[in-house]
């Protein structure tokens, strides 16, 4: 019994959970996310805020807004009238508070490449383009860029018209950067899966932004949103081993099925663009921007969509539609001076949104796309 009680008497004290324990736990919970929550506006995207534009029938980015993007790239940008990203309006110098009738006009259209949020607002694909027009060829012109992320050729077709009245522009340029936003326009789920963004950004968005909340909300979607649709994740909790679907390809293996296939695509493509053209007295035009070349072990100068691309091309301008190609300058700019057209300095490069220098390469093709138009 002695030897029992000597055992006990060596153990040590329980260690018992005291407000000062408490404080401590508390205190380093609630303070580390404060660091988190101060520093979240410096390294971490902004909360992007939407609200219903009635001249364009369409949810934009809200105007005034400072959207910062830090997951790629390192830009700022303001939203300007109409949720355009970094764009205001030009006026003449000698009627400050009007617009002049010898500025030339472009609509740009497409997906978050136009949008630009990962670079400042001069260096923009319009604004890049403003000044290529006039310190180049002495052309005052301005540029819209109607571009928005996950937009495709449905969401141009459908939103034209209220830009165009809105706008009077000289020119309606599609900037294509993927070939599949063209072509889901005449797919034949293209109606089935399209509905117009209309939906402003909830209220809880909108608080978060207040707050400053960016660490949270990037932390809320990663784990709610999925990736691959962009819609709720889905979360399966059941057991046993899971079976996923084959997901469908476009790639057919004989080439005469394909070219067969690539020119009944280019036809419905062209046909769609003829009629959008005459709708709006041939002010349209199409800027093919793909994600080439790339660095894979060397250079990639093919890219899997080049030839469906000479198809849509020809059948483009056997109507006439005027069609811009940056393929071999973006191939060019790499063999030439080793840049890149896309991706940055915390990404891959060749990979993800353009940078400065496919920006600019871009912007050049829309003031000749323009220049070409003014001769017809």
């Amino acid at each position: 019994m002695m030897a029992t009680n000597e055992n006990k008497a060596n153990l040590p004290p329980k260690k018992i959970i005291t407000a000062r324990i408490a404080g401590q736990w508390i205190t380093g919970v609630f303070g580390s996310w404060l660091i988190v929550w101060l520093i979240g506006p410096w390294v971490l995207d902004s909360i992007l805020i939407r609200t219903y534009d009635p001249s364009l029938d369409v949810n934009t980015l809200r105007p005034g807004d400072v959207v910062d993007w830090r997951s790629e790239g390192w830009g700022r940008t303001l939203i300007g009238p109409h949720g355009l990203p970094g764009w205001q309006p030009r006026v003449d110098a000698g009627e400050p508070n009007q617009e002049s009738s010898s500025i030339r006009k472009v609509v740009i259209w497409g997906d978050s490449q136009v949008e630009g949020v990962c670079v400042d607002d001069p260096e923009k694909i319009h604004n890049q383009a403003i000044r290529i027009a006039q310190d180049q060829y002495q052309l005052q012109i301005d540029c819209l860029p109607m571009g928005r992320s996950g937009a495709d050729a449905r969401d141009w077709q459908d939103l034209i018209a209220g830009a165009d009245k809105l706008w009077k522009p000289d020119l309606h340029v599609w900037v294509i950067t993927d070939l599949s936003d063209l072509t889901i326009a005449v797919s034949p789920d293209a109606t089935a899966a399209y509905r117009r963004w209309i939906v402003e950004s909830p209220k809880w968005v909108r608080f978060a932004k207040r707050i400053g909340a960016q660490a949270l909300f990037a932390a809320s979607k990663r784990v709610l949103r999925d990736p691959d649709t962009g819609g709720i994740r889905q979360l399966d909790f059941s057991l046993g081993p899971r079976t996923h679907p084959i997901a469908a390809t476009n790639r057919i293996d004989d080439p005469n099925e394909e070219v067969l296939r690539n020119e009944k695509i280019a036809d419905e493509v062209a046909k769609l663009l003829l009629e959008i053209g005459t709708s709006y007295d041939g002010r349209i035009a199409i800027l093919y921007a793909p994600a080439t070349p790339r660095l894979s072990g060397g250079i990639v100068t093919n890219h899997p969509d080049d030839a469906i691309f000479v198809a849509i091309h020809q059948a483009l301008q056997s109507k006439g539609i005027a069609v811009a190609d940056c393929r071999q300058d973006f191939i060019d700019l790499w063999r030439f001076k080793g840049q890149v057209a896309r991706g940055f300095h915390n990404g891959m490069p060749s990979y993800g949104h353009l940078n400065v220098n496919g920006n600019r390469i871009v912007a050049e093709k829309i003031v000749v796309l323009l220049q070409e138009r003014q001769k017809r």
